[in-house]
């Protein structure tokens, strides 16, 4: 009887420890696709960031032309 409790209780251990593999796995799959997005979120930022300097200097020194050619 002692046995087949052991097995018993063998077979629930074992999927236990299977599910939390899988949710291990699962977790850190996630967390990758995270990691990845928010490293291209920031790549993405910067650019724009960059594009929104560079066109803050054209407006300027658009600006300072008509300026210019109007006064």
């Amino acid at each position: 009887m002692a046995r087949q409790r052991n097995k018993k209780l063998t077979a629930a251990a074992v999927r236990i420890g299977s599910t939390m593999g899988k949710a291990d796995r699962r977790a850190r799959s996630i967390v990758n696709r995270v990691r990845s997005a928010r490293k291209e979120l920031r790549h993405d930022l910067l650019e724009l960031s960059k594009t929104a300097d560079r066109l803050s200097r054209d407006l300027k020194r658009a600006n300072k032309q008509l300026r210019h050619a109007l006064g």
